[in-house]
């Protein structure tokens, strides 16, 4: 409507309209090629003649449970024209090629330079290790079906024959995605330990000094690399951690605390504390942890908002896109979303007004006996209502205490005085009868 009521708004954006139409089909034309290509994730390397190792590891927390993401994955090393984003980009085609042509290479096997191989891994062992010969100096692309972080746990996806690490100097994702690795196995709300049932206790929102300890702890001990958090140092701490960031308003715990939480919740266990209900806002809708096509068109307007400044509870659609990625963000496991949705959630969480209160069943009843809290607390931890006597069961024990204390005296009174003068009393009445 703006643009109508200015004819000069109007007369330039139409005059414009040939050469936006170029860029637009330009770039609709790059964002449809990526979309097709076969590999998620591509790498520009500068090798020198020598042997390299590939590596691919099983993920996941506790090791006893570990898997590989997939069971195997297509690979292609490429000789290309320099290490650039654009040198990679151009062999792109010939890796389409090659992965439709790859030949299987099993563990300990060979990969070849020019080829499209599928890597099989081996599910006996923790990591897959494959050998690169390089005869030739230069400048190599690897393109992958899926990126290789989500076949990293302790060691680096490629290292040289001193075990060095060997870095891409150029990547590019072919698509957004969500992560096939995992630390933790994804599980919501209620379906967690509760929190009140661990060493946490029963939540505090005053004590700031707790709350810090703990998270100073999980920083101190590297709790979120590889399967720390599974120690019961981490794993007690974090839920301290979580259980405050869930339960208490974002202003009674510290901001170090408040950021720093989410370097941890996708290496540690969580706890289920029900989430602190704003009483001004409204209840956020139900979130939908996989469909990634919606998320992800939440961000877009979330962005669009934000970079208007209307990010605010005034503008409808802004608040109810901002709403979308408040519950997303709140309430599905950190493996199920975007990457994109959890760094454009913290960029704009100050500038976005609103938002809502993530549901919770109020009909929920915490049961510390139940399976999944079982094992989370030493048995000398008495701070949660498990382990609390109530104040029912104190006065019931205060009165036992008292009837039971008046009736030892009073057996104490008649032992020793009451029933010898009665015996006495009885002893002495036939003399007092022949007396007669």
């Amino acid at each position: 409507p703006l643009l109508q009521q200015n004819p000069s708004h109007r007369s330039r954006t139409l005059s414009a309209t040939p050469r936006m139409s170029r860029t637009f089909l330009a770039f609709a034309c790059y964002f449809v090629a990526i979309a097709a290509q076969s590999f998620e994730w591509s790498g520009s390397f500068s090798l020198t003649a020598g042997t390299y190792r590939w590596q691919s590891q099983k993920t996941g927390c506790p090791v006893s449970s570990q898997t590989y993401a997939e069971s195997s994955i297509k690979f292609a090393l490429l000789s290309i024209v320099n290490t650039t984003t654009v040198g990679l980009q151009a062999s792109s085609g010939t890796a389409e090629t090659a992965f439709a042509l790859t030949s299987d290479v099993m563990a300990g096997g060979s990969i070849m330079v020019g080829s499209g191989h599928r890597l099989v891994f081996d599910d006996s062992l923790s990591t897959s290790q494959y050998t690169i010969t390089i005869t030739t100096p230069g400048s190599y692309g690897i393109f992958l079906e899926h990126d290789p972080d989500e076949f990293e746990f302790d060691m680096h996806y490629l290292i040289d024959t001193n075990g060095a690490d060997v870095e891409a100097i150029a990547t590019s994702a072919g698509e957004e995605g969500h992560s096939h690795g995992h630390v933790t196995e994804c599980v919501l709300g209620t379906a967690r330990p509760d929190c009140s049932c661990t060493e946490a206790g029963n939540l505090n929102c005053n004590d700031a000094a707790r709350v810090s300890a703990s998270f100073q702890y999980l920083v101190d001990n590297n709790c979120n690399v590889s399967c720390n958090c599974f120690s019961t140092g981490c794993r007690n701490n974090f839920f301290v951690v979580d259980q405050h960031h869930s339960g208490c308003n974002a202003g009674q715990i510290p901001t170090s605390v408040e950021e720093g939480f989410h370097w941890f919740e996708g290496a540690c266990q969580r706890c289920s504390q029900k989430p602190f209900q704003n009483p001004v806002l409204d209840s956020c809708l139900a979130p939908q942890c996989d469909n990634m096509a919606f998320l992800m068109s939440n961000v877009t307007v979330v962005s669009a908002c934000a970079a208007s400044m209307t990010c605010t509870a005034t503008n409808a659609t802004c608040d109810e896109a901002w709403k979308v990625l408040v519950a997303a963000h709140d309430a599905c496991c950190n493996d199920q979303l975007p990457s994109t949705l959890e760094e454009k959630f913290h960029e704009y969480e100050e500038l976005c007004q609103g938002g809502c209160n993530i549901p919770f069943n109020d009909s929920y009843v915490v049961d510390c006996s139940a399976t999944k809290n079982l094992g989370l607390r030493s048995s000398s931890s008495n701070d949660d209502d498990d382990d609390q006597i109530s104040t029912g069961a104190i006065v019931g024990i205060t009165i036992a205490c008292v009837v039971a204390g008046m009736a030892i005296a009073f057996i104490v009174v008649w032992k020793c005085y009451l029933e010898p003068s009665a015996f006495e009393k009885a002893r002495n009445t036939p003399q007092e009868m022949e007396n007669m």
